[in-house]
């Protein structure tokens, strides 16, 4: 499991340049205390159960769990695989026989190498590359991988369409091959909206300072991934112009991951933290029961439709394929950015503003102004007084 600012690796932009630096800078220099949300144990035991009915089933087991008989595949690929955890995840469970991890962080890559090449078992089975899947995965041949994984990658990628298209096309030839992905597919990083934060800020605020990483709640993302949340919003609609969903489970995180997101990681096992915790995972599922989220993050198990489907649905705009629902709360949050925009952008020309008057009101040329206006006010005045009965 994965989330946002966590991930294996960071995928593309369709310029990558800032997102690859960013992501060298973090293998080399890791964010002191930052861990995935679901490096909780309690976070992560929610997540299974939501997804696989076990606690301690994780998704990629479930999925070799149901489709042992075709397992394993000849030839898999993992876009955005960074340090290579699932990649070795896949050999050792024998999901398949050989698998390709392509990033465009080259520190990410060189570190998942030392780590396969550690074993022998793997070092064979597993290959990377320095690519860019915007421009690599269309010239791939059609059949070449029978399954492509995206383990929190895809929501770093702006050109949806381009890289889900050719994934399709991948994985449409002779028996359809299947796509498995476990993403964040919540609002994109400037949907976010204050509502998004409330439940979880009643948490947040009975935790001690010493457990925190922020001294205030805050949209969970670093601002310095020029990738993060780009376009999460629209990775279900785009998915499901391209691919057939056969599982989706979504395992939620609305309240916990922005919580968890704010907490050092080395209090994730403190019991405060944990009591915290506990409480706020009730509020989440009660919010759940009564049908008031739409979910953060999800597994989804895809295979494509045929090429005559896929250009039907191509055809249909993507808020078309969202729920009724769905289609107003996206409305709704690019509304709510707007006027956030306007607000702070009338809120910065009012602080100028005063900032000038400011200026102004410090120089000696209006300390006269003042004085010669209250002399001449003040005289005025006085003869009113004697002038008018």
């Amino acid at each position: 499991m994965n989330g946002p600012g966590s991930r294996h690796g960071a995928a593309e932009l369709l310029d990558t340049s800032g997102a690859a630096e960013y992501w060298d800078r973090l293998v080399a220099q890791p964010h002191a205390d930052s861990r995935s949300w679901l490096e909780s144990s309690q976070a992560n035991q929610r997540a299974n159960r939501l997804t696989t009915g076990r606690p301690h089933v994780y998704p990629l087991s479930a999925f070799a769990e149901e489709l042992h008989s075709s397992l394993p595949v000849a030839r898999a690929l993992s876009v955005g695989c960074g340090t290579g955890s699932f990649e070795r995840e896949v050999i050792r469970a024998n999901i398949a026989t050989h698998i390709d991890g392509i990033d465009i962080s080259s520190a990410s890559l060189d570190r998942a190498r030392a780590l396969a090449d550690a074993d022998p078992a793997l070092a064979a089975r597993i290959s990377y590359r320095l690519e860019d899947a915007v421009s690599w995965l269309p010239a791939q041949e059609p059949g070449s991988y029978q399954l492509i994984i995206f383990h929190g990658s895809l929501h770093h990628i702006a050109a949806l369409e381009q890289v889900t298209a050719a994934c399709a096309a991948v994985l449409r030839e002779g028996p359809p091959g299947l796509l498995f992905l476990d993403e964040y597919v919540g609002p994109s990083r400037d949907q976010w909206c204050d509502a998004d934060l409330s439940d979880a800020r009643d948490f947040f605020a009975r935790l001690d300072p010493r457990h925190l990483r922020t001294p205030v709640l805050m949209q969970p993302m670093d601002p310095r991934d020029p990738s993060e949340m780009v376009r999460s919003a629209d990775i279900e609609p785009v998915l499901r112009g391209h691919f057939e969903v056969l599982r989706y489970r979504p395992y939620y995180g609305n309240v916990i991951y922005p919580l968890l997101s704010a907490i050092k990681g080395s209090s994730f096992s403190d019991p405060e933290v944990e009591e915290v915790l506990r409480s706020a995972i009730a509020r989440e599922d009660a919010l759940i029961d009564a049908g008031n989220l739409r979910p953060l993050f999800a597994v989804f198990v895809c295979r494509p439709w045929s090429a005559a489907e896929a250009r039907r649905r191509a055809e249909i705009p993507v808020r078309d394929r969202l729920q009724p629902c769905h289609e107003l709360e996206s409305a709704l949050r690019r509304l709510v950015s707007d006027l956030s925009s306007d607000n702070r952008a009338l809120h910065s020309e009012i602080k100028r503003l005063n900032a000038l008057v400011g200026r102004m009101e410090s120089t000696r040329a209006w300390r006269v102004h003042r004085w010669t206006e209250h002399q001449v006010r003040s005289r005025w005045r006085r003869l009113r007084r004697y002038l008018l009965p």
